[in-house]
């Protein structure tokens, strides 16, 4: 407990004036510290107090509430009220404008939050590559927006006026139909899709391009054409970069096979026929999808099982937390039941096999055009032949697979083998059903670029082989034309009858004369000349099948380390390689003819200045050819 304080008056006996000062100070002191922390509990205290008094304030007013709603639970349960209000309602009929206003209202209300809902939506289907849920809900908020604009409630509530979310909203939603026509596109370029994910992509552009089913396959054949063509002109130049280039466009074109076959073709049905109601006996994936998209609501109750029904209505294009399912009862029937307009009829759903046909062979033919000129161009970036038969052996791996043909005629390839990553067991039926002619991959894209190409680097390395040991003559023969410098190269009879001992002989026995009919510069020329082709050979080695069949093995050929009978060669290596041998030993021959021509001319450049040079020079050009 604090100390009472002290007296005035004693204080003034006891203590100076300059004493009472200090205590003066102390006490003001004090006081200032106890103001202190009394501002501090209050400050601690005050929100407590707050709380308090807002509970005590709440409990107040809800006890009041309380009191008032017995007392009009009293007033209404009183016998002679209830009389009255019951004559009231009878005398003037039951009052149902709140009734009216809901009705009027709610279906307005429900359409808005459809509209504020669906951008959200467009976006997370865009994000998980659902781009058929992404068109069909672009549509519905376009349906809703015409409706709202048109609807009897519109005119009446002066919609556009009273809620300008609407237009709004519809601004936010109308950007996104090129982007969700230029994702589906690109989705299609992607040869690692399934089928049922190309055929609602396809669907997809069918609603907001109003497409019929031909131009929905001209665009997926055009699409993958682009992508061979982004894989045709990349710019890393890297050997591996490029196999990867030329095996993706192999998987594109057997992929776009398979997509086009089993999406636009009816499956083959090995059981009775089975159709649902006003579906046709044998229709295609995406004959079913357009059927799919073409049921109401009520119609799709009459042949589809309960799970199914959800596919059908506008609440499965959107998520739970948007609670569609709540106000979807408040929306009127037109968007309700909405179908979306689709280009095709019953009769134009279908494609006919020959239009298939007709575009599937004009398409592989323009690839092939393609691969001729880009992708001859993409290969003209290897300039070696070891890099360029690894491109080869990579893409033979690819269309060879697992070798379970090795059995086939020489009329049919290796192609129909199983491809990586393509679910396919026989290639040449898949061919048949969209060309009616079996197809060579190997042969239509990818042979006739490659032996193209292996003769290229055939001409350059010759060429740069004779252009190198051309260099080396000229540099060596200033030395013959140089009298100070020649030496050897000019005394040519000393050179050749000079006597020396025998390599390893030991000193003092009897010597051994040596002709020498090779002088320096004509026996560096010569290693020169055999170094540059040896180096040819190893590079070109790869290109070349060197290995002659064995007969006790039954004519089999060996080639990087497989064993092929030469009778199925189905890629065509032993013919091909023996064509590049022919075209080797013809630009070699042409090619040393230009060498030995071109080595005279620079012998007989050379002007002699005495009778020694002419004869040396007589010399020179007699031996320098049978050296080569």
């Amino acid at each position: 407990m604090a100390a009472a304080p002290p007296e005035a008056d004693p204080l003034f006996q006891k203590h100076s004036v300059s004493e009472l000062r200090g205590i003066e100070v102390k006490i003001r002191a004090d006081i200032e510290r106890k103001k202190h922390d009394l501002r501090l509990m209050v400050g601690e205290r005050y929100r407590d107090l707050i709380e308090a008094a807002d509970s005590i304030r709440t409990m107040r007013e809800s006890a009041a509430t309380v009191q008032n709603m017995f007392e009009r639970i009293q007033e209404e349960c009183h016998a002679d009220r209830l009389k009255r209000k019951l004559q009231a309602q009878t005398e003037r009929g039951k009052d149902d404008a709140a009734e009216r206003q809901k009705t009027l209202l709610y279906p307005v209300a429900a359409q808005i939050k459809l509209l504020v809902d669906t951008p959200e939506q467009i976006w997370h289907a865009l994000e998980n590559h659902q781009y058929l849920r992404a068109s069909r809900l672009y549509l519905l908020a376009k349906k809703v927006l015409g409706n709202l604009q048109t609807s009897p409630e519109a005119a009446t509530l002066k919609l556009l006026n009273s809620f300008p979310v609407v237009k709004r909203q519809w601004d936010a939603v109308s950007h996104f139909r090129s982007q969700i026509i230029e994702r589906s596109m690109q989705h299609l370029g992607l040869f690692d899709q399934t089928e049922e994910s190309v055929s609602e992509t396809l669907c997809a552009i069918m609603l907001l391009d109003f497409a019929t089913t031909r131009q929905a396959l001209e665009k997926l054949l055009e699409r993958r054409r682009s992508s061979i063509v982004d894989h045709l002109r990349i710019s890393n130049s890297d050997p591996a970069a490029l196999t990867d280039a030329l095996c993706d466009i192999v998987r594109t074109v057997v992929v776009t096979f398979q997509h086009v076959a089993n999406i636009f073709l009816p499956p083959a049905r090995s059981g009775p026929p089975t159709s649902s109601l006003h579906m046709p006996v044998s229709a295609s994936l995406l004959g079913t999808n357009i059927h799919s998209l073409s049921q109401r609501p009520t119609d799709a109750h009459d042949e589809t099982t309960p799970t199914q029904i959800s596919n059908y209505l506008i609440t499965g294009l959107y998520t739970d937390k948007t609670n569609v399912h709540i106000i979807s009862r408040h929306l009127p029937s037109s968007i309700q039941n909405y179908t979306p307009a689709l280009n095709v009829t019953a009769s134009t759903s279908e494609l006919s096999r020959d239009i298939i046909r007709e575009m599937v062979n004009l398409w592989i033919e323009n690839i092939g055009q393609l691969m001729k000129q880009d992708g001859y161009a993409l290969l003209k970036r290897i300039e070696s032949g070891k890099v360029l038969s690894r491109v080869r052996e990579s893409i033979m791996k690819l269309l060879c697979g697992v070798d379970k043909r090795a059995d086939a005629g020489n009329d049919r390839d290796l192609d129909s083998v199983i491809v990586e990553g393509v679910n396919t067991d026989n290639w040449q039926n898949l061919c048949l059903r969209l060309c009616d002619c079996p197809i060579s991959l190997w042969s239509s894209l990818m042979r006739e670029i490659i032996n193209m190409r292996s003769a290229d680097i055939v001409r350059q390395s010759l060429d740069s082989m004779f252009e190198r040991s051309g260099n080396l003559l000229r540099k060596k023969l200033r030395l013959f034309a140089d009298e100070a410098a020649g030496g050897s190269e000019r005394d040519i009879a000393g050179f050749v009858w000079a006597t020396e001992d025998a390599v390893g002989s030991p000193t003092g026995l009897d010597g051994k004369v040596f002709i020498r009919a090779e002088s320096p510069l004509l026996r560096e020329l010569s290693a020169d000349f055999e170094t540059s082709l040896r180096e040819l050979k190893e590079d070109l080695d790869p290109l070349l099948v060197a290995t002659p069949p064995d007969e006790k093995q039954g004519r089999r050929l060996s080639y990087h380390g497989e064993t092929r009978n030469l009778s199925t060669d189905p890629f065509y290596i032993q013919r091909d390689g023996q064509a590049l041998v022919t075209l080797m030993g013809e630009v070699y021959g042409h090619a040393i003819s230009k060498y030995k021509e071109a080595l005279m001319a620079l012998l007989f450049q050379i002007q002699p200045k005495s009778d020694t040079d002419s004869h040396l020079q007589g010399l020179y050009s007699d031996f320098f050819p049978l050296d080569v």
